[in-house]
């Protein structure tokens, strides 16, 4: 009895202290781990801009990757491809940006053998990740930063008007 009692105890120590420890994080953001890439937009819609925002400096190169699992390059160098692939940004100039505007009409490099010319990213409904890092084709993602948001094929429906309106 004394020893499972002595379990009971030790669990709730433990968790009390994680508890204490993640409340004393979220108090003081200077303690918790940097974010590099975020975005306060969660859903998006047809004719929207995603705000990216960024701590400076950061990786190089930025993608997305859609619902289907298509992955197409947003930021690059732009020196090293095609004339007729253009990054939305230059990734000298990107590394130092705080913040990037990306509309839902964005055309990007499809990452695709024979394609030489951006197409359109946002096509279908669903979850779109943004995938920031200095290798974006690499076998172990937790060395990039990622952020996803869900996209709706339609024009954001407008507010109801109110008795005020």
């Amino acid at each position: 009895m004394k020893s499972l009692l002595l379990l009971y105890v030790t669990v709730l120590l433990v968790v009390s202290d994680w508890t204490y420890k993640r409340d004393f994080k979220a108090a003081n953001p200077t303690l918790a781990p940097k974010m590099l890439m975020w975005t306060d937009q969660t859903d998006v819609f047809m004719q929207d801009t995603i705000w990216l925002q960024f701590n400076a400096p950061h990786p190089a190169l930025l993608g997305i990757i859609n619902p289907g699992g298509r992955f197409f390059y947003i930021v690059f160098p732009a020196h090293e491809a095609p004339k007729t692939l253009i990054p939305l940004a230059d990734s000298k100039l990107f590394v130092h940006m705080t913040c990037l505007a990306i509309p839902t009409s964005l055309k990007a490099d499809p990452y695709q053998y024979g394609i030489t010319e951006n197409k359109p990213v946002f096509t279908r409904f669903g979850t779109y990740t943004f995938v920031m890092g200095d290798n974006l084709h690499t076998d172990d993602p937790s060395e990039n930063h990622q952020v996803t948001v869900r996209y709706h094929q339609k024009v954001k429906p407008k507010p109801p008007k109110t008795a005020s309106n």
